[in-house]
């Protein structure tokens, strides 16, 4: 498995130097008309009111929520990107290079591929609409963007020929995330209570 691993970064990493990166693939959204997701907001949730292309270490953020549930609180942030076309059989890779640049401006550390989990195709369509996606988690990222909280789940989901969307939960107890202080686990956390909080508009 090392060894597959190890030729995959190998051939990502040969592909930024002989390969044509279709780097304006994806842009920021600026506006709804351009592309958009509904977010199902919960009775845990409040909008945060963001300025018209609020930027934090060069992440724009599109929208963000506070969340509050059961005395453990945190954020949700969402980023959407417009996908302007280009070679089909490049999507995974011009993914995958947002989701590395964008993760590093959004964290303040370079977080390899290979610590990035793949969700479920299947997964994806079934709860959000979407293609694929990938998560991981980090402890301690040092970005303004992340600035006053200890752990972050970053997120980032793809529908094809539409867009691509980033979203993070930033908080400073892991009992947001169903992790008590013994060690035990709660199915009743903030985290699976505000999960499925966004859904691609098919248009």
């Amino acid at each position: 498995m090392k060894k597959l691993l190890s030729i995959f970064i190998i051939f990502f990493a040969a592909s930024f130097l002989f390969c044509e990166i279709n780097i304006s693939r994806y842009t920021i959204t600026k506006s709804k008309k351009e592309y958009d997701v509904t977010y199902l907001k919960t009775k845990d949730m409040k909008i945060i009111k963001t300025q018209s292309q609020e930027s934090e270490d060069d992440v724009h953020t599109t929208q963000a929520f506070s969340i509050s549930h059961k005395g453990t609180e945190g954020k949700l942030k969402y980023t959407l990107f417009t996908d302007n076309g280009g070679d089909p059989d490049k999507l995974d890779f011009d993914f995958y290079v947002m989701v590395i640049t964008t993760a590093y401006n959004a964290t303040g550390e370079d977080i390899g591929i290979e610590k990035f989990s793949r969700f479920r195709d299947e997964d994806v369509k079934k709860e959000f609409n979407g293609d694929f996606g990938c998560t991981t988690f980090l402890q301690n990222p040092k970005s303004n963007y992340a600035e006053g909280y200890k752990y972050m789940i970053i997120e980032f989901f793809c529908q094809k020929e539409k867009g691509l969307l980033m979203r993070s939960f930033l908080f400073n107890d892991l009992a947001f995330v169903g992790i008590n202080n013994d060690g035990t686990q709660n199915a009743d956390c903030a985290m699976n209570a505000n999960y499925r909080t966004f859904k691609f508009i098919d248009k």
